[in-house]
C-alpha cells in the first residue's frame, strides 16, 4: 500500500519542469494506465509535471505514449529496452527522444514495440542459431555438449539485449565477464567467443539483421610443448602393447591418422594392390561421420607404411 502512495512528483521532476522551454510542442500524448486505487477516479494531469488523484494525492505507477505516426496510431508502454514507463518523467523523455527521430527520419516503431522487439533479442536469437546447428548436423557429436554450454553462457550474459545495439565494448565486456567467472584456459576463452562471432555472422549474412559484426579482440594462444619419443623409446612402450592391439597402434604410429578416422576405416577404402588408403570419414564418440574432422578437411589418401603389412593374418 506505500507503494500507492509514493509520490512520483520528485524534484527532478520540478526542475525539469523550470527548465523546459513553454514553446515546446511535441507530437503525442503521456497517458496513464489504471484508475486511483483508493476512488477509482481518473488521475488528473498536472501539465509536464505528472498525474495525481486530487483528492487522495494518489499517482499512478504505469504510463504509455499515445501518438500518430504515418497515419499510423501507436501506444508505447516501454523503451528500446523493454523498461516499462513507471513514471512520468520516463515518459516525457521517450516522447522526447521519439519525437527527435521522427524530426530527423530515423524513427522507426519497431524498435519500441515489444512484439517486434523480441524478435532481436540475442536470447531469442541465439536459441534459433543453435536448433539450426544441431539439426544440420553442423557440430560434431563429441562437441555438442560444449557447443551448448557456450551458447548458455551468452544467453545468460546478453538475454533481452538487442543485438542490433551490440558495439565492440559489448564484446570487450563479454570476454572480460566469461574470463572472470569461468576457469577456461585462452583456447576454450577463445572458442567461447569464436562459437558468438559466428553467431552474429550468422545474423548478419543469413538473416541479414546486422550491416557490421563489432571487432573482437584477438586472444593470445601459446602452442603447447610437443615432446617427442626417440624411436628407441617407442618400441619400449610399443612393446607393452597387448598383442591383439599392436596392429591399430602400429598403424596410427606409423600413419599418422587420428583414432576416430582409423576406426572409421571400412575394407573399400584399403586399396592393397597399390598400397595406399583412403581416410574421408571420422567416428565423433559413437557416431560415424562421413567426413574428416575440420571444416575445409577433404579426404586424404596415404601410403600404407611396410611395417604395417607385417600384422597381416
Amino acid at each position: 500500500m506505500n507503494d500507492l502512495f509514493e509520490n512520483t512528483l520528485t524534484f527532478q521532476d520540478s526542475i525539469s519542469y523550470l527548465l523546459t522551454e513553454e514553446s515546446e510542442i511535441m507530437n503525442g500524448t503521456i497517458r496513464v494506465k489504471g484508475k486511483c486505487p483508493v476512488c477509482h477516479g481518473k488521475f488528473a494531469e498536472i501539465k509536464k509535471l505528472g498525474f495525481i488523484c486530487p483528492e487522495h494525492q494518489i499517482t499512478p505507477q504505469r504510463f504509455y505514449i499515445d501518438f500518430f505516426h504515418q497515419g499510423q496510431r501507436l501506444r508505447l508502454f516501454s523503451d528500446k529496452q523493454g523498461q516499462i514507463l513507471d513514471s512520468y518523467q520516463r515518459g516525457r523523455e521517450l516522447l522526447s527522444r521519439i519525437n527527435h527521430e521522427i524530426k530527423s527520419k530515423t524513427f522507426d516503431s519497431s524498435n519500441y514495440i515489444k512484439q517486434e522487439l523480441e524478435k532481436f533479442y540475442i536470447e531469442r536469437l541465439l536459441d534459433g542459431f543453435l536448433e539450426l546447428k544441431l539439426t544440420a548436423d553442423k557440430i560434431a557429436p563429441s562437441y555438442i555438449r560444449h557447443y551448448k554450454r557456450y551458447v548458455g553462457i551468452a544467453k545468460d550474459y546478453f538475454g533481452t539485449r538487442d543485438v542490433r545495439d551490440l558495439r565492440k565494448l559489448d564484446i570487450v565486456n563479454y570476454q572480460a565477464y566469461v574470463s572472470e567467472n569461468y576457469n577456461f584456459s585462452n583456447k576454450t576463452l577463445k572458442n567461447c567467443l569464436d562459437i558468438f562471432k559466428t553467431f552474429l555472422m550468422y545474423l548478419k549474412n543469413d538473416l541479414e539483421l546486422l550491416k557490421v559484426v563489432p571487432h573482437f579482440p584477438i586472444i593470445e594462444i601459446t602452442p603447447p610443448k610437443t615432446t617427442w619419443l626417440t624411436p628407441e623409446t617407442q618400441k619400449a612402450v610399443f612393446s607393452y602393447v597387448p598383442d591383439i592391439d599392436k596392429p591399430i597402434i602400429a598403424f596410427l604410429m606409423l600413419s599418422g591418422c587420428r583414432p576416430g578416422e582409423a576406426r572409421a576405416l571400412k575394407c573399400k577404402d584399403v586399396d592393397l594392390e597399390h598400397g595406399l588408403i583412403t581416410i574421408s570419414a571420422t567416428f565423433s564418440d559413437t557416431v560415424y561421420r562421413q567426413k574428416r574432422k575440420g571444416k575445409r578437411s577433404k579426404k586424404a589418401i596415404i601410403p600404407i607404411h611396410q611395417e604395417i603389412f607385417e600384422f597381416r593374418t
